[in-house]
């Protein structure tokens, strides 16, 4: 059996997306204990709470304060409080699911912290890439650890604007929750292969919790991942964090990552994509964006909608839909979305497979027409 070596696995573990490794693949060795998880949207929303915790204020340094607060008020009762709608009484523990790819020297806070951890990689891949692992870790609400992840400031220890992970409510152990986590870190394919899945990334939680009817797949996929589990996701863009309740799972059938869910990923990944794209509208061209909003989080929902039509068209190439995007948001006179009203537009959605070479030929006919000054545009490329 071939394994990847550490340096293409730690590429991997830096990378958002998912990735190959391998295709010859040991279902027993240290990277899962059993086989894959195959989802279907079936499994879903009887199954998933979702509710938006608001207005959150992280900590300050808490200089001179006599009993330190641990967690922002609005936390506090998903975080260390019984579970809302849990009937039964046993506890629930509360872990954090932190990215070593994201805080330089985990594993060594880890060890400081005093605080029963593990990283979800097991034998030689654990030794190897400790660093850029994910590590899960029991909270105790008085350790200065917990503090830290809440707090907002310039200290290496304020790590709420780092957005390192996920917050997890659990009546398992330490090690229960592990190996149940740990089943995902990989997903197999309809042709067999493996793939890597960073499923504690918070932006998938993000653009799931802005657009839910998108990625059925994905949230069957998490109905598995953290079934019986509370998931408590920080937003802090928004001063806000989303909180996932997961029904117990009975069904154990395998999970595969097939074409639509493999399609999901890769748009949660483009709205990730527009998150950035929004805030940098807002730095570069303030005063156009603000024709839409008061801040970057009002361009969301138009530049889902813009990577929607750009899939749908198949305008591929990252250069024109830089340029489409711009047009249709900045310079062009017809404010979004009567752009797509546009004739020639119209023409690219009438033309499967032409989209890249239509909107090239468009481009490069208002870059001819703005040379000669008979267009009330200046292009910029």
């Amino acid at each position: 059996m071939k394994i990847p070596d550490a340096e293409c696995i730690q590429s991997a573990l830096l990378n958002p997306c998912e990735i190959y490794l391998n295709t010859e693949f040991n279902e027993h060795d240290y990277w899962t204990q059993t086989g894959g998880a195959t989802s279907s949207p079936e499994d879903g929303p009887e199954r998933l709470w979702i509710k938006t915790i608001a207005d959150i204020e992280p900590l300050g340094d808490q200089f001179g304060v006599t009993v330190p607060q641990s967690s922002p008020a609005q936390l506090r009762q998903a975080l260390f409080g019984h579970p809302e709608g849990r009937a039964d009484d046993a506890p629930f523990y509360t872990y954090a699911l932190l990215d070593g790819a994201k805080l330089v020297g985990l594993p060594e806070i880890l060890e400081e912290s005093g605080l029963e951890c593990a990283s979800l990689f097991q034998g030689a891949a654990e030794e190897d890439l400790r660093d850029v692992a994910p590590w899960i870790v029991r909270l105790d609400e008085k350790s200065r650890l917990t503090r830290g992840l809440f707090t907002r400031g310039n200290a290496a220890h304020h790590l709420w604007d780092a957005e390192p992970g996920l917050y997890l409510r659990s009546k398992q152990s330490l090690t229960g929750i592990r190996n149940q986590l740990r089943k995902f870190t990989r997903l197999r394919s309809e042709a067999d292969k493996w793939y890597f899945f960073r499923f504690w990334e918070p932006f998938y939680f993000h653009v799931y919790s802005d657009r839910m009817a998108r990625f059925p797949n994905l949230e069957a996929l998490w109905l598995k991942t953290f079934a019986g589990m509370d998931v408590l996701v920080p937003r802090v863009t928004t001063s806000s964090a989303i909180h996932i309740q997961v029904q117990e799972l009975k069904r154990k059938d395998p999970t595969l990552i097939d074409t639509k869910l493999r399609a999901e990923l890769k748009l949660s990944v483009l709205y990730r994509n527009m998150i950035g794209a929004a805030e940098d509208l807002f730095e570069l061209h303030e005063d156009e964006a603000r024709r839409y909003g008061e801040s970057p989080a009002d361009l969301w929902p138009l530049l889902y909608d813009f990577a929607d039509e750009v899939r749908a068209v198949g305008l591929t190439d990252p250069e024109l839909r830089g340029r489409m995007m711009l047009l249709a948001f900045l310079k062009f006179h017809q404010p979004w979305p009567a752009f797509l009203d546009l004739p020639f537009w119209q023409k690219i959605r009438q033309s499967p497979g032409q989209a890249n070479d239509l909107f090239e030929d468009f481009c490069a006919r208002l870059k001819y027409q703005s040379g000669r000054a008979e267009a009330d545009l200046e292009v910029w490329w």
